[in-house]
């Protein structure tokens, strides 16, 4: 074997290496967000289901409208009070 076919193969060898290990990260990911959207799905709609029974007794009257992707929940309740520019114009 002459120098420039070892280098060479030394350098495929790094190129394979390296795109094994990217696509196995990539795969490493995506194993990672299939859990946790999972997890999301199987626990989201015991929290929410919590957070009605919780609202339930608020004088309020909060609204639990959803769950975001992010995990995130939409709470909305009717407004009780003026807002601050209202309350602003009568200064």
């Amino acid at each position: 074997m002459t120098t420039g076919q070892i280098i060479a193969g030394v350098l495929l060898f790094a190129a394979v290496t390296a795109v094994l290990y990217v696509w196995g990260l990539k795969k490493s990911l995506g194993q990672q967000e299939d859990l946790t959207r999972a997890l999301l799905s199987a626990c989201g709609s015991r929290v929410l289901k919590y957070l009605k029974t919780l609202t339930a007794q608020d004088p309020q009257y909060p609204r639990i409208v959803d769950m975001t992707p992010l995990g995130l929940v939409e709470i909305t309740r009717k407004k009780s009070h003026p807002t601050l520019a209202e309350q602003w114009e009568k200064i």
